[in-house]
């Protein structure tokens, strides 16, 4: 058998190039939403025919909710590897670090979640792209993220802030690099991303704006 990438993935008929109009722009906004797994799973998930990594709509069911978690001064810190199992093709490790600005009672219930539980997170990059392409991207989405956490009351540059680190399961790896959400038009996109959290903490202080999270 001949082990070349035409035979085992497709071949490669795009060219490449650098894109002057709209350069790559570092980083990512300030406000990210995560999804746990679980609730992922029962989520409607459109993707285009023709490309697995394009994501058009995301649905998800009427009794679960994303959450939105807000960084500051560029907080949230997205980052993807991959790696060459001993065998088949080589895989993918999404992770993405942020951190919770906040030691309220509350706040510390939702990271023992996120570090139980197993998400999904979906980031803007400060970068859009001609049309909005280019700015939403999705990690977790084949097998979901598991989180750890650190925290050290005296670093002065996260002010003692919790810093988790979300990724993917070396022993098990995602099988593609993020995914790309897009709908057309940037604008169609950002109310598909704004759909999938509530827009207001619920009573006991957890998701919404406030960046509680929860639900992982």
């Amino acid at each position: 058998m001949k082990g070349d990438l035409d035979m085992l993935c497709g071949k490669i008929n795009q060219n490449m190039t650098v894109d002057c109009d709209n350069p790559l722009v570092a980083g990512v906004k300030d406000r990210m939403v995560v999804i746990a797994f679980e609730d992922w799973q029962k989520a409607t998930i459109t993707r285009d025919v023709s490309n697995p990594l394009l994501i058009t709509n995301i649905a998800l069911a009427a009794d679960t909710t994303g959450y939105v978690y807000e960084g500051i001064n560029g907080s949230h810190e997205p980052e993807d590897n991959s790696t060459q199992p001993e065998m088949g093709l080589p895989v993918y490790i999404h992770k993405v670090t942020f951190r919770v600005f906040s030691a309220s009672a509350a706040a510390k219930q939702q990271v023992e979640k996120l570090v139980r539980g197993r998400v999904v997170i979906i980031t803007e990059n400060n970068m859009k792209g001609a049309d909005g392409e280019q700015a939403f991207e999705v990690r977790g989405a084949e097998v979901g993220m598991k989180s750890t956490v650190t925290r050290a009351r005296k670093d002065a540059a996260t002010q003692g802030a919790f810093v988790l680190t979300t990724q993917t399961l070396e022993t098990e790896g995602e099988p593609h690099l993020p995914a790309t959400l897009f709908a057309e038009t940037y604008s169609a996109t950002k109310t598909i991303f704004d759909s999938l959290y509530e827009t207001e903490p619920d009573d006991d202080g957890e998701g919404g704006d406030e960046g509680g999270g929860g639900g992982a």
